[in-house]
């Protein structure tokens, strides 16, 4: 199991190295069949327009085609025009087709679905960073639009002046099975869903003072929301000339520091989305203040693709020369991020 269970209580504990384990033993990978929108140019335009890469092709496409929705496949699939489909069934092709979530989350599965049939044969971290600002937008969209408030279950009351407030509690108390005494600030994890080498949807439970180190996100991007509360994020880039620096890194076991540029650091609040990318924040950390009546912070999380231990393992690193320098470092040895369930969130498997 990748999970380390502890004996003196009833939970299980898995720590941040075993973040490529939010799959939880779900490595039985599906080929999923996925539809694939071809877009066919005139030859008389094509020789106008210089060569295209592959990846600036799939951006194109998917530019033209960002609204692609159920009712588009089934009108094109009978129509006789320049945009043919291949294969023959969509990823998510109907509400009933999204996979078992809560409802507040259906609009951001589809949309991640569908962002993952459009790319299935580029990987994300093969796109610049503009590219990616414009292939991200339907997902950031349904994060912004997400109802917080119903998904944790916060009950709503009546203000003052007709205006609706959500009655916010110290979630991390709430989640099950409870801690054991010295482990109260410990993040929790609920996991939502996953499919196997595509993405993983969880969120994060951070107690007021908890965090999570500082630690690198090889080749994916990552896109969280702010469901409630306020973290500390402090990002660094690494240079770019050692854009291959994963491969650097264990191609020789010598090198363990990596040249970066630190980031000015961000304090984000409820309902604020951010993003990383392969070259962009891609290394950084959390940190949820001790504020006098802080309820802690909850964060979810849309890990494209998700961490495994092949090719995107954790790695945790040390500022040094003012965060001029990462050097590579052990997972730190008092932080632990602890599955649980809240409610319809989360899983103990």
């Amino acid at each position: 199991s990748d999970l380390t269970t502890d004996t003196s209580s009833t939970h299980n504990t898995f720590t941040y190295k075993d973040l490529s384990c939010w799959t939880r033993n779900r490595q039985h990978y599906t080929n999923d069949t996925i539809i694939r929108k071809t877009i066919t140019m005139p030859s008389d335009m094509t020789s106008k327009h210089p060569p295209e890469s592959s990846s600036a092709k799939v951006a194109r496409r998917v530019q033209m085609d960002v609204d692609f929705t159920a009712t588009d496949v089934n009108k094109r699939r009978s129509a006789k025009d320049t945009s043919t489909l291949t294969t023959s069934t969509a990823p998510c092709s109907s509400n009933e087709d999204i996979p078992a979530v809560p409802m507040e989350l259906k609009s951001v599965v589809q949309a991640v679905e569908v962002l993952c049939s459009q790319t299935h044969r580029s990987r994300l971290a093969d796109f610049s960073s503009t590219e990616l600002d414009f292939l991200l937008k339907p997902v950031v969209a349904a994060l912004e639009n997400l109802d917080a408030a119903s998904l944790l279950s916060y009950k709503s009351r009546e203000g003052s002046k007709g205006r609706r407030f959500s009655d916010y509690k110290p979630m991390h108390k709430f989640v099950q099975p409870a801690l054991r005494p010295g482990l109260e600030n410990q993040v929790r994890y609920l996991h939502v869903h996953e499919e196997p080498e595509k993405y993983n949807i969880g969120i994060f439970v951070f107690p007021p003072g908890s965090r999570i180190p500082l630690h690198d996100h090889p080749g994916m991007c990552v896109l969280s929301r702010v469901l409630h509360g306020s973290l500390n994020v402090q990002s660094f880039d690494v240079i770019p000339e050692q854009k291959n620096w994963l491969k650097k890194r264990f191609g020789n076991k010598k090198s363990n520091t990596l040249k970066s540029v630190k980031l000015p650091k961000k304090k984000l609040s409820a309902p604020a989305v951010t993003s990383l990318y392969p070259a962009k924040n891609n290394i950084h950390e959390f940190k949820c203040g001790m504020d006098v009546g802080s309820n802690g912070a909850v964060v979810l999380d849309v890990l494209l693709p998700p961490y495994n231990f092949d090719e995107r393992d954790c790695n945790f690193y040390e500022p040094q020369d003012h965060g001029r320098i990462l050097k590579f470092v052990e997972q730190p040895p008092d932080f632990h991020c602890i599955s649980g369930v809240y409610g319809r969130l989360g899983s103990m498997d």
